[in-house]
This record gives structure tokens, C-alpha cells and sequence, in this order.
């Protein structure tokens, strides 16, 4: 059985036509737009992606995997890296965070 995340009343109601993802439901279209009408909407204004789905892991005291890029962040800042294989190749993109000076 698939979980709902907050947002799926919210995207029920903008008509998503729903699929199973990651063990969640997620929208997969809107019926209201076709796809290229959406992907304008969000080039040229705004879109949000429910990230619910997806694990958030704390690091404390700094102590991070060499898997995962490191940038210098400031507390109460995010910015995105990626996390690598042994090769240095891209396995998947993150966001590091600082919150009250602990790397999340």
C-alpha cells in the first residue's frame, strides 16, 4: 500500500492523475494542463515538487560520508551537491543544510 504525503489532498484537487513512487502516491500530471503547458508554467513562473517522499538524514558534528560533496554552508542555509560512487561518478543530487550548526 502506498503512503500519501501532506500535499495529496492538495494535488487531488488540482486534478493530478496519481502513480506510485518510493512507497508514496505522487502526481504524475495535472488534468487541468497538458504536459507542455505545465513545463511552461514552470520555466516561466513557478512549480513545486513535493519532496515528502524523500529521506532526510542528520549528520552531527560534521561527519560527513566522502559520498557526499560537502559545500561550505552557513548556518540557516542550503545549497545543492550531489552524492558520488567510488569513481566520483553522480549517483543522485542533495540538499546540505545547516540548521543550529549541525549539517543536515
Amino acid at each position: 500500500m502506498s503512503r500519501l504525503t501532506p500535499l495529496h489532498a492538495h494535488h487531488m484537487l488540482l486534478g493530478a492523475t496519481m502513480t506510485p513512487y518510493a512507497s508514496h502516491m505522487l502526481p504524475l500530471t495535472f488534468q487541468k494542463q497538458t504536459i507542455i503547458q505545465q513545463i511552461k508554467q514552470t520555466r516561466t513562473h513557478a512549480a513545486i515538487f513535493d519532496v515528502s517522499h524523500m529521506t532526510q538524514i542528520t549528520f552531527r558534528d560534521k561527519k560527513v560520508p566522502k559520498c557526499i560533496t560537502a559545500p561550505k554552508v552557513e548556518d540557516g542555509n542550503a545549497k545543492l551537491t550531489v552524492l558520488t560512487n567510488d569513481n566520483g561518478g553522480i549517483i543522485d543530487d542533495a540538499i546540505v543544510s545547516v540548521c543550529g550548526k549541525m549539517l543536515i
